[in-house]
């Protein structure tokens, strides 16, 4: 982290928001130091863990002493208070009379936020609700507050979770940053078992380095992406990516993406290349209305669909391309009941396409999607759990062609390799299935024709042979476009 920055000359200031023991700090002293120049280097720390603040204190002192022996000077303050609350007022928008907060500024903001969700209606989301909305996680303020107390010129590089790169409780956040800040690097690690092995991440770390302000100059440069292999760095794979792959834009929101490798990037070029989304082809995607803690006194465990129970499908239901109920497990309820106070629960038996809402990175896959079929489903009403989404045509029925179609997409490694470079934790958002582009209904549909006739003569769909024609249809107008451009 401490290798991104630039290191200037002359009279220079850290701020390190999250300072725990120092070590990010101590990183960017030596890195200071080995540029053998004179410098001064103020240095401001937040900590309000009374436990490290004597270690925190300590190792800045020697800092200094070693700035000292090299003939350079290194001042320090550390805050005992909480980082956020101390600094919110620094984000808020001028006032009527144009007069915008004041305070220190940093050239450099070096920053390990910690990561945990807060309420919205915390003290420290009600007091950045500039930037964030719905249930927000700290470290998005710690980021948001960083880069609004840098200079004009100055940089930030920060470790956390990728989470911030898509979904719905970011997207306030992202078209903050984004509107104020330009992205220079982006270092992203290619599996966290080994390399956060001590802790419970449930998603992708990665490094930003952002420069601080937009310009025309700097929306035009490439973006700078590194994947390491292991956890001491020792191979990493390099990439100078365009912006315009990394920053996407659609629906009127706008993701980051992190390609990890020059195969994710010709599967983002393939599969942008696609003319339509779910919505444009007339479908729509939503999650699973039951969520299962709260509609207890609904729920059964019988396997017996009744006038007065409806059968429930849990994620364990989807099996292959196929839906399976009963299917018991973990003893979870399998039906729940029909009635006016469970209504809004249930939904009426269509074809659906379901997908899986939540799986673990190490997994083979990260999209997995079935068909509910109405046909073979000889029920009225249905209720789906919360950890699933349900694709469905909310004016009209879905055909079985379409719905098949649509499941051999999304079960393809195409689409789960253009998903990961979108999606960097465990979680499947309806929002990002909504933005990811899809071919025409009719290529669709004559995929659902073709993995129909694999289904019916009980052989295993070949769905990736498939799309070959799909994705090469679309790369020779590409390189038409291309080549007229």
């Amino acid at each position: 982290m401490a290798s991104l920055f630039t290191i200037r000359h002359g009279s220079l200031s850290i701020l390190d928001p999250g300072a725990g023991t120092g070590i990010l700090t101590a990183a960017f002293c030596d890195r200071v130091l080995s540029t053998g120049s004179p410098v001064h280097l103020r240095v401001e720390a937040y900590e309000n863990d009374t436990a490290v603040i004597p270690i925190l204190t300590k190792l800045l002192g020697a800092a200094a002493r070693e700035f000292k022996k090299k003939e350079s000077e290194l001042s320090f303050v550390i805050h005992e208070d909480d980082f956020v609350t101390a600094n919110a007022h620094q984000i808020k928008q001028p006032d009527l009379f144009g007069s915008a907060s004041t305070g220190e500024k940093f050239d450099y903001v070096i920053a390990n936020p910690p990561y945990f969700k807060i309420a919205g209606e915390s003290r420290q989301a009600r007091a950045m609700d500039d930037v964030v909305a719905g249930q927000p996680n700290i470290y998005s303020l710690f980021l948001a507050l960083g880069v609004s107390l840098l200079k004009p010129d100055g940089e930030i590089v920060f470790i956390s979770p990728r989470s911030f790169c898509s979904g719905l409780y970011f997207r306030r956040f992202r078209q903050w940053l984004l509107s104020r800040s330009t992205i220079r690097q982006i270092h992203s690690f290619q599996s966290r078992v080994g390399l956060f092995e001590h802790d419970s991440v449930l998603q992708e770390n990665v490094i930003f380095k952002l420069e601080n302000g937009v310009t025309a100059d700097s929306a035009s440069q490439p973006i700078k992406v590194t994947v390491s292999k292991d956890k001491d760095f020792s191979r990493s794979d390099k990439l100078h990516v365009d912006r315009s792959t990394i920053i996407f834009e659609k629906n009127g929101d706008v993701f980051i993406r992190v390609p990890a490798s020059l195969h994710d990037l010709s599967v983002i070029r393939a599969v942008d290349s696609w003319p339509f989304t779910l919505n444009g082809l007339g479908f729509e995607i939503s999650t699973g209305p039951v969520v299962a803690f709260r509609a207890t006194e609904f729920l059964s465990a019988s396997d017996q669909a009744s006038p007065k129970f409806a059968p429930l499908l849990w994620s364990h239901n989807l099996q292959g391309l196929n839906v399976v109920w009963p299917l018991a497990k973990n003893g979870k309820a399998q039906s729940i009941r029909i009635g006016e106070p469970s209504r809004t629960l249930l939904l009426p038996v269509k074809n659906y396409v379901l997908l899986k809402r939540f799986t673990s990175k190490e997994q083979a896959r990260r999209l997995y999607a079935a068909v509910l079929r109405a046909a073979q489903f000889p029920h009225e009403l249905v209720g789906m759990e919360n950890h699933l989404n349900y694709v469905y045509r909310p004016h009209g029925d879905m055909t079985e062609d379409e719905a098949y179609g649509l499941a051999a997409l999304f079960n393809s490694q195409l689409l789960d390799d253009y998903f990961r470079t979108l999606n960097g934790h465990t979680q499947v958002n309806a929002t990002e299935i909504r933005t990811m582009p899809m071919p025409t209904l009719s290529e669709i549909v004559e995929l659902g024709k073709l993995i129909r006739a694999d289904v019916r003569r009980n052989v295993a769909p070949s769905l990736d042979v498939y799309l070959e024609n799909i994705v090469a249809n679309y790369d020779r107008t590409l390189a038409v476009r291309e080549a007229r451009a």
